[in-house]
């Protein structure tokens, strides 16, 4: 056996909470003790923090503050702690997801509430000077009444920023030049079904799939390059006969990529999905989460366990993951974070 087997690297989960200052909000680092218990470990306030992502060298911590608009910018100190380095303006409302461009010279964050797109251009791993774009639109639904930009992330090719927008039912594709940023307006984009209401995207080779929070839905499309996508096929996240308010939050690949995992929160289950070659969809099956509403879910980095964060009930479950089948098996393993909202690990 080797050493790495033997001695695997320990498990360090970062849980963001939303919850206000009083309640505890911030980033809390999660460990496993020697008895086999899960503990928090460390803690930093900040507030609305609801989205987080690394920097390349693992140094840094960027994330969305959706109660002030606002970039928090954690950095990694000796002994694995954080501390809050700064925080900047998001120029824009609820912010909620975040992308650091393929070559770190840039960050955009997704705000909701006013459905904007914020750029910083980087310096030292820190944001510096900003500017603001703005979607425009609408849906036929009532959460629809204008722009909610989502999530913010590049195509595997780093040419195009891609923005999905919730309050106008598509995916907004940017161009993108390392020394002056994403070229507004959009160059092209993804229409979904209308009241679809989009809010997160995956990509697996030439396709990708995005998340319809507002229709329960996963949409497949293809991705031609220079020219808008298009559109493979739009299935339930719900089993046929399952009658439940649900809205979908984060869509993940599977480690090995052979299958598709949607959280849902309503039914409060995953969702295992697969794609086959020309992009079309099959729900496999749906597995309870272990908890109330559950937001986002991440795999360890070894892909042999996920957590799932339980919005509502403030729990953070661990399941093993079976990949001959796409099916997280439940363990008794949790931690109890009031409104744990997303989950990253070391």
């Amino acid at each position: 056996m080797s050493e790495r087997m033997a001695n695997p690297a320990p498990v360090i989960l970062r849980i963001g909470s939303e919850a206000s200052a009083r309640e505890g909000g911030g980033l809390y680092r999660v460990e496993r003790r020697g008895d086999g218990r899960w503990e928090v470990t460390d803690f930093v306030s900040a507030p609305g923090l609801n989205y987080t992502i690394w920097s390349r060298d693992r140094q840094r911590l960027y994330g969305t503050l959706s109660e002030t608009g606002e970039l928090a910018v954690f950095r990694l100190v000796d002994d694995g702690r954080t501390r809050l380095e700064t925080r900047v303006p998001a120029l824009g409302t609820v912010s909620c997801h975040l992308v650091l461009s393929p070559d770190e010279r840039f960050l955009y964050v997704a705000n909701y509430g006013d459905g904007t797109l914020a750029e910083y251009r980087m310096e030292g791993g820190l944001p510096t000077t900003g500017r603001g774009i703005r979607h425009a639109g609408n849906g036929p639904t009532p959460r629809q009444e204008g722009p909610h930009a989502h999530f913010v992330g590049f195509t595997p090719d780093g040419a195009y920023l891609a923005a999905v927008d919730l309050g106008i039912d598509a995916v907004l594709f940017y161009e993108y030049d390392p020394v002056a940023g994403v070229k507004a307006p959009a160059a092209f984009r993804a229409e979904l079904p209308p009241g679809t209401g989009p809010r997160h995207l995956v990509w697996r080779g030439e396709f990708f799939f995005v998340a319809g929070e507002l229709g329960s839905t996963v949409s497949s499309f293809r991705w031609r390059g220079n020219m808008p996508p298009e559109r493979i096929a739009t299935i339930s996240t719900l089993p046929d006969g399952v009658n439940v308010e649900n809205y979908p939050a984060a869509i993940r690949n599977s480690p090995d990529g052979r299958f598709l995992l949607v959280s849902n929160r309503g039914q409060n289950t995953l969702a295992v999905l697969t794609a086959d070659g020309e992009g079309q969809l099959r729900l496999l099956r749906t597995v309870p989460t272990g908890g109330d509403w559950p937001r986002d879910f991440a795999f360890e980095p070894d892909g042999r366990h996920l957590w799932v964060a339980n919005e509502r009930s403030g729990t953070i479950c661990r399941f093993r993951y079976d990949a001959e089948t796409g099916t997280p098996q439940p363990t008794a393993e949790a931690v109890t974070i009031r409104k744990g909202l997303c989950v990253a690990f070391d």
